[in-house]
């Protein structure tokens, strides 16, 4: 009997925010968009949710764009501000030459996603002969791995 493997995800992020160009980063810190302290940009698009940084930075991860700013389904969460700097701490290494650009979702928005990734892969896998699916949730993690 032959095996079939079929794949299929969704989110529920949706842009809050124009396209950036990372103009400055090392590693995961993000350093300046578009010349501009990242913090400042970041805060400007968070309104009141900037008062509770960094907690409130899962709420508005960045997806990051290739050059060709074309979404490479990478997301970036925030685990760390830092004021002086004005940079943040990504939990993932961000492209130096690529763009970002902020995201955020309900909750009910993400379920809606995870259900139709499901639905996407009960669909692929309809076949006779039965079969076995494995669903993952991708959620944001401390920098010890744990989920926050």
């Amino acid at each position: 009997m032959p095996c079939v493997s079929t794949t299929a995800r969704s989110g529920g992020w949706e842009p809050l925010a124009p396209c950036v160009k990372v103009t400055r980063a090392a590693g995961n810190v993000l350093f300046e968009l578009d010349g501009t302290p990242a913090l400042d940009v970041y805060k400007q698009y968070l309104g009141d949710y900037a008062k509770d940084l960094p907690s409130s930075g899962l709420l508005f991860p960045f997806e990051m764009l290739n050059e060709a700013r074309s979404t490479t389904g990478v997301i970036r969460t925030i685990l760390a501000v830092d004021e002086g700097s004005g940079s943040l701490t990504l939990a993932g290494d961000i492209d130096p030459n690529g763009f970002l650009q902020l995201m955020h979702a309900s909750s009910d928005r993400l379920v809606d996603g995870a259900e139709a990734a499901a639905n996407a892969a009960k669909e692929m896998a309809a076949h006779p002969g039965g079969g076995i699916g494995l669903l993952v949730s991708c959620g944001p993690q401390a920098g010890d791995g744990r989920p926050h």
